[in-house]
C-alpha cells in the first residue's frame, strides 16, 4: 500500500484522530511526551493521576486532565467520554507513535469500515544508545490480517495479537474502557480492548513504521515477574500506581467476584445482543487465554524456585557494585549485538525505520527529541 505523505494531510484528517497519554507520577517522562507530540501537532490529551498536577504552560493541541487518585482505567474511560473525534489511539508517556503512520491508519479505517482497529510494526529502543540499540518487537505479527467475517474465528485467529497501540474507533474504545471502567485490575484492560474490537470488526498490521517502544524502565511495575529485577536498586523514582491491581493468575481472577463482575460487564455492554452469543465469545477468548496463563505461571513458579534464582537471591546483596557495573556492560554488549542481528533479519521489512525515506525521517525525529533529554537515563 502506499504511505502516506505529509503532504497529503490535511486539517480535517488532523481533527479526525485523537492520542490519549495517560501517566502517573512520572512527569519528568511527560515533558520528552510533551516535546514530541508538539512537534506533530496531533490533538493529544494527557490524562494523570498523579497527586500533584502538572505546572507547565502546554501548546494549544495539547489538553491536560488531572484525575488524581482515579483507577487506571477509570480515568482513560473518562477521558473517551471528552473526545470528539471519531478515531482514537494510547499511547505510555514513554513511547512514539508515528505521525505519518498515524495517517495512513486513518485513511484505511475510512476506506475499510468492516475493519474496527488498525496499526504497523513495531520496534524498541534504548534510550541510552538510539544508534545502535534498536530493534523490531512483536515480530510474529508482522502483517498480520485477521480478515475473517466470523467473530468466532477473529478471536480464534486474533486474541492473542496486542491491540491497546492500535488506532481505534473512538467508540470502541469507549465501550472497551466502560466495561473495565470500575474495576482495579490492569491486565484485564488490555485484553477487553482486543475482545471488543474483534466483536465489532477486522484487525491489521499495515507494513508501516507505527511506534518506537523505549525499553528503559523509568518506574518499577507491581507483578512478581518484575519484582527480583528491582529487588537490587534503590528506585530513582516512584513505583506505578499501587491501586492497579496486577494479575497473575487469571484463572483465580476470573472466577473471584470481580472477574465476575467483569465478564457481566462485557455482555452487557452489548446492548440489544444475544447474551448467550456474547457469553460465548467472552469464554471463547478467556479459555483459550487462561490455559495459556497457567503454563506461563509454572514456568515463571519454577524459574523462581529454581537453584540458580535461589543462588542470586544470597550472593546478589554482598557482591560489590562493580561487578554488577561489569554484568551490566557486558550485558549491553550483547543486547546491542542481538539488536543488530534481528535489524539485518528484516532489512527488506517494510515499515521500519531503514525501509523508506518517511520512516527514516521520522526515526530521526525520535531520537532528536530522545537527545534532548539525557537526565532520564543517566
Amino acid at each position: 500500500m502506499e504511505i502516506m505523505n505529509y503532504s497529503k494531510v490535511s486539517n480535517q484528517m488532523i481533527d479526525e484522530l485523537t492520542i490519549i497519554i495517560p501517566t502517573h507520577n512520572r512527569q519528568h517522562v511527560l515533558q520528552r511526551a510533551i516535546d514530541y507530540f508538539n512537534s506533530a501537532g496531533l490533538l493529544t490529551i494527557i490524562v494523570d493521576s498523579s497527586l500533584v498536577p502538572l505546572t507547565v504552560n502546554l501548546p494549544k493541541k495539547i489538553k491536560y486532565f488531572h484525575k488524581p487518585n482515579t483507577l487506571f482505567a477509570e480515568k482513560i474511560y473518562s477521558t473517551l467520554q471528552e473526545v470528539k473525534t471519531p478515531y482514537s489511539c494510547i499511547c505510555a508517556d514513554d513511547d512514539f507513535l508515528i505521525k505519518s503512520s498515524l495517517f495512513s491508519g486513518l485513511e484505511f479505517l475510512k476506506k475499510n469500515s468492516d475493519y474496527a482497529s488498525v496499526q504497523g510494526n513495531f520496534i524498541q529502543f534504548s534510550s541510552k544508545d538510539t544508534n545502535s540499540h534498536y530493534h523490531p518487537t512483536q515480530e510474529k505479527y508482522i502483517r498480520h490480517n485477521n480478515n475473517s467475517d466470523s467473530i468466532e474465528s477473529r478471536i480464534t485467529k486474533g486474541f492473542m495479537v496486542p491491540q491497546i497501540f492500535a488506532l481505534h474507533c473512538t467508540s470502541n474504545l469507549l465501550k472497551s474502557f466502560g466495561i473495565v471502567s470500575d474495576l482495579k485490575a490492569s491486565t484485564i484492560i488490555e485484553l477487553i480492548v482486543i475482545l471488543v474490537a474483534l466483536c465489532r470488526g477486522k484487525h491489521r498490521v499495515l507494513p508501516i513504521f507505527w511506534m518506537a517502544r523505549d525499553l528503559e524502565r523509568y518506574s518499577s511495575y507491581n507483578g512478581y515477574r518484575d519484582a527480583h529485577k528491582f529487588a537490587h536498586k534503590v528506585e530513582k523514582t516512584p513505583p506505578l500506581d499501587k491501586s492497579i491491581l496486577v494479575i497473575n493468575d487469571m484463572p483465580a481472577y476470573l472466577n473471584s467476584s470481580e472477574g465476575k463482575k467483569f465478564k457481566n460487564n462485557f455482555i452487557k455492554a452489548f446492548k440489544g445482543g444475544d447474551y448467550c452469543l456474547y457469553e460465548r465469545y467472552f469464554d471463547l477468548a478467556f479459555d483459550d487465554f487462561c490455559n495459556r496463563n497457567r503454563i506461563i505461571l509454572k514456568r515463571i513458579e519454577a524459574n523462581n524456585l529454581g537453584p540458580i534464582r535461589k543462588i542470586k537471591n544470597v550472593i546478589r546483596p554482598v557482591l560489590p557494585r562493580a561487578l554488577f557495573l561489569l554484568y551490566a556492560r557486558i550485558s549491553l554488549y550483547f543486547r546491542i549485538r542481538d539488536s543488530k542481528i534481528m535489524c539485518i533479519k528484516y532489512t527488506n521489512e517494510e515499515g521500519y525505520p531503514w525501509s523508506d525515506n518517511l520512516s527514516i525521517s521520522e526515526w530521526a525525529s525520535v531520537k532528536k527529541v530522545i537527545l534532548k533529554y539525557p537526565q532520564l537515563f543517566e
